[in-house]
């Protein structure tokens, strides 16, 4: 059975919610490790200084927790989903006071670096420390590389060309791989789902999550029809 987290908030003069000590990492931790919404008993956890980010490893998995609130600077792209909300008791419109988001670390984590260059340059610095031998730019690029194949849909205007170009060369890629293999009389018709899937995430890029969501279900309709 799971157990509940209740927050202790506190309005402050300027109007801004302030969490009683201790109470956004307790809600942090219950966000990674909850057998509801999390990814395992926690192993390790480190927080970006000044800011409400934790980095999780877990038994089961692991990745980013956001605790945001309004003014904290931290960007979340739209339509990306929330985990859980909390509503601010101190007013009548009920109003959201708190957000959890969670970024995992297969994809999404690069989602949060990628609209917050501080979680990236805390990143970089944790991976040099390791002993990581990648530069700044091989770093980024790997950002850019993951969210261009799993979210083309938050790619920013200024990225799209890059993106375009990234994924036209895996497009390519693929469709070399399928005439080889056809060719060599082996299977290849899962190169060409790739391929289809890939040509879908370039039709996707920089139009965001709503939009996104429409022209997949379109697709899905269309696959439905035939």
């Amino acid at each position: 059975m799971e157990r509940r987290v209740y927050l202790k908030l506190v309005t402050g003069t300027d109007g801004k919610l302030t969490p009683k000590k201790g109470q956004f990492e307790k809600l942090a931790k219950y966000a990674a490790g909850s057998r509801l919404y999390g990814w395992g008993s926690i192993n390790s956890q480190e927080k970006i200084r000044g800011r409400n980010v934790w980095y999780f490893s877990c038994s089961g998995h692991g990745g980013y927790v956001v605790i945001k609130t309004d003014g904290d600077g931290v960007i979340i792209p739209e339509g990306f989903g929330v985990t859980f909300e909390f509503d601010d008791m101190n007013y009548d419109d009920g109003r959201v006071a708190v957000q959890v988001y969670q970024f995992e670390e297969d994809c999404d984590w690069a989602i949060l670096e990628y609209y917050n260059p501080f979680v990236f340059e805390w990143s970089y610095k944790v991976r040099k420390a390791e002993g990581s031998a990648r530069t700044r730019g091989e770093m980024w690029e790997s950002v850019l590389r993951t969210v261009a194949a799993w979210s083309p849909e938050l790619i920013k205007d200024e990225d799209a060309e890059w993106a375009r170009e990234y994924l036209t060369q895996q497009k390519n890629e693929l469709t070399i791989k399928a005439v080889v293999a056809q060719a060599e009389g082996k299977k290849y018709f899962s190169y060409d789902e790739d391929i289809k899937e890939t040509e879908l995430k370039i039709k996707l890029i920089g139009v965001g999550k709503e939009r996104a969501r429409e022209m997949k279900s379109v697709k899905a309709m269309r696959a439905e029809a035939v």
